[in-house]
């Protein structure tokens, strides 16, 4: 596989797991969902795990790319980018977050 595909799948994987991450927290959980009670503790730990296996997903695709001191370097950046793409969107868009869970019917 090119290297534009595996950054383009670290990209995917950052901003999906810094979603994820955001809407583990409550503030951001009744930005996402404001009709909805706040999820289950089992919940939050699953969209924390899931989202801090997509970022050590993300490392990975960087490794498969360039070598250890590059790949640090491209996957601090990629993080950085999501956390600033997914407060954007949570301040202007939280309807496209939404997008990103999985069961929508285990939402309380």
């Amino acid at each position: 596989m090119n290297a534009a595909l595996w950054l383009s799948a670290a990209c995917l994987t950052s901003l999906t797991g810094m979603a994820w991450l955001a809407s583990s927290q409550a503030e951001h959980w009744r930005r996402l969902h404001p009709a909805s009670a706040l999820p289950s503790r089992a919940h939050v730990l699953r969209l924390r795990v899931l989202g801090l296996g997509c970022l050590v997903l993300a490392g990975w695709c960087c490794l498969q790319v360039d070598q250890g001191g590059m790949a640090l370097l491209v996957w601090l950046m990629l993080q950085i980018a999501a956390s600033t793409a997914t407060a954007c969107l949570l301040a202007w868009r939280p309807s496209v977050l939404r997008l990103l869970h999985l069961n929508r019917q285990e939402i309380p």
